[in-house]
């Protein structure tokens, strides 16, 4: 599968973006567009906003060959609230994570157990993601288009790429041994050590390094609009692709209006392209029409732009 990431600052057109790209793609393949931004802007793009789309699971758009996913994080109970002397709460309490989400309880149990300071709240969200992405390929999609957070919630996400490569590697090695040792005192821990996640380990292990290589390996369209704080910050992600190894694909500089004081920031985008593309689209009115059949249309001729070259 072809995966391509949407980066930028919140209200740049980034999604719109995202969502013009994966609609171009959509007609010659399928793709799965994956909403990782917590402000699921996607369906309301799409004029999906009738359709009650449910979190961490693929839905139909009813648009040939596209469909989306809204990644949130897991609304989960942790194992420092539950009663680990009770048998019947630790089932239940595994019973909150199938599959790929198997790794959010051992981090939840390393926080807990070996006080490790781990961001629950976004290592749900990024098991869920690894979940998204396996559940794409067995659907046969042949394109992943992913909307992600502005900066902050892209450091996020590719620290978490290896944060929980690194946790794999560590439960394959010392923190294995402390959670067996831990299992004599911890009924959830000696619970974990003989579930399914476990069992299939290898399995889940290798997804999870699948999905760490398609977003290092992905194309990056970093868009902004032609205003000051948006071109900085433009600069900022593309510093952070870089030292994570990402590839940028192109600059995107959506919404020109044609008003004198963009030409300055257009000039600095150019500067500082390195020869990368520069895609420019216009302020257009038709991206946001009611009329969903013209707006779907411009979103395509959009995403045509994104797409050549």
């Amino acid at each position: 599968m072809e995966t391509t990431i949407f980066a930028g600052k919140g209200g740049v057109g980034k999604s719109t973006c995202a969502a013009a790209y994966a609609l171009h793609q959509a007609g010659s393949c399928r793709v799965n567009i994956i909403n990782f931004d917590g402000g699921h802007a996607i369906p309301r793009v799409l004029a999906l906003n009738g359709q009650k789309l449910p979190y961490n699971r693929s839905a139909c758009t009813g648009i040939d060959n596209l469909s989306v996913a809204l990644a949130a994080p897991l609304g989960f109970t942790p194992i420092s609230n539950i009663d680990r002397r009770d048998d019947a709460c630790i089932e239940r309490y595994f019973s909150q994570f199938k599959g790929d989400l198997g790794l959010v309880p051992y981090c939840d149990m390393a926080a807990t157990y070996l006080g490790l300071p781990l961001d629950m709240k976004y290592i749900s969200k990024f098991a869920s993601l690894v979940e998204l992405f396996h559940n794409a390929k067995i659907e046969d999609a042949e394109n992943i288009v992913v909307d992600v957070e502005a900066t902050a919630g892209l450091e996020s996400m590719l620290s978490s790429v290896e944060l929980m490569t690194a946790r794999i590697k560590s439960l394959r090695d010392s923190n294995w041994a402390k959670l067996r040792a831990m299992a004599v005192a911890y009924p959830a821990a000696s619970a974990f050590l003989k579930s399914e996640y476990i069992e299939n380990f290898n399995v889940y292990a290798e997804r999870l390094a699948e999905v760490s290589a398609a977003i290092k390996e992905a194309d990056y369209f970093v868009v902004c609009i032609p205003e000051e704080s948006p071109v900085e910050e433009m600069r900022q992600i593309v510093m952070v692709l870089r030292g994570f190894g990402g590839k940028v694909r192109g600059y995107v500089i959506n919404n020109i209006r044609g008003e004198p004081h963009e030409g300055e920031q257009m000039i600095k985008i150019r500067s500082g392209a390195n020869g990368h593309r520069i895609v420019e689209i216009p302020h257009c009115i038709g991206l946001c029409a009611n009329d969903t059949a013209a707006r779907i249309a411009e979103l395509r001729g959009v995403g045509e732009k994104l797409a050549r070259g």
